[in-house]
């Protein structure tokens, strides 16, 4: 298993490079530990004698994300699937390569995506709001994976001021593994836990960028949580038919008749 990888592509590491190998549509292995609605991502793309790669973004499910593809003939192709329902947004053509970086920002309803330094396609698009990061290919690999918040809105990634969230070589490294004297796992190499003095989980943040916080919760008087701030990780629930939160801000539990209610801006959502 590689760390911070799942999806539904054959996906093994050759090299230090995640190797992806899935179908024509929806083979991906996926960035299991982030989640929003506008960041960039970069990834060094290989198409290994494949006939095509692709990076997603905003990815919710298979049936529902965006994609930028590049293939063996030198298209560049940026789309989205929505319910399944697959739509070209743009096309253009790039210098193959043996690697070529491939970066994708999202920010709003405008998606852009560049090949090696050059911006080759852009659309305005609004039915995907947030997701996650997913690789796929017929037999392609990836490196050097950054997911990063373009702070200085300079279209670069990980230059000054910018916030770094994931920075993946995919190389196996030691991490050690760093605990508070009451035995809480304080930072396991890619968030940092913060806990108030009654041991209660009040802040995540990136191990990466400590400017980066995922999560915020305070508790009221009987000690149940109240109110987070952001929630900005992971799906939650989709057994029960809840996608993304994405970037969401006040976000209240309330207590009663045995059930926990989510309220959401406009949204309530209730987990029995």
């Amino acid at each position: 298993m590689i760390p911070g990888i799942v999806g539904l592509a054959d996906t093994s590491i050759d090299h230090s490079e995640p190797y992806v190998q899935g179908g024509l549509e929806g083979g991906t292995a996926i960035v299991d530990r982030f989640g929003n609605d506008d960041y960039m991502v970069q990834a060094s793309v290989e198409l290994n004698s494949g006939a095509f790669a692709d990076v997603y973004f905003r990815y919710v499910d298979v049936n529902n994300t965006y994609r930028v593809r590049i293939d063996e003939d030198g298209n560049v192709e940026l789309g989205k699937f929505v319910d399944g329902d697959y739509t070209t947004l743009d096309t253009d053509t790039y210098s193959t390569a043996s690697s070529v970086a491939v970066k994708v920002k999202c920010d709003g309803a405008t998606l852009e995506a560049w090949v090696a330094g050059t911006l080759e396609v852009t659309d305005t698009d609004s039915d995907l709001a947030a997701g996650t990061i997913a690789l796929g290919g017929e037999k392609a690999k990836f490196d050097n994976l950054k997911v990063d918040y373009d702070v200085n809105d300079d279209d670069d990634i990980d230059d000054a001021g910018d916030n770094l969230v994931v920075n993946e070589g995919f190389g196996w490294t030691d991490v050690t593994v760093s605990h508070c004297d009451a035995g809480n796992l304080i930072d396991d190499g890619h968030l940092v836990n913060v806990y108030d003095a009654w041991n209660r989980l009040v802040e995540i943040r990136s191990s990466e960028d400590s400017d980066v916080v995922f999560q915020t919760a305070s508790f009221d008087g009987l000690g149940q949580r109240g109110e987070d701030g952001k929630v900005l990780l992971h799906p939650i629930r989709p057994d029960r038919g809840l996608r993304w939160i994405g970037r969401l801000l006040g976000l209240q539990f309330f207590y009663g008749a045995g059930l926990l209610h989510l309220r959401v801006n406009a949204w309530q959502l209730v987990l029995v």
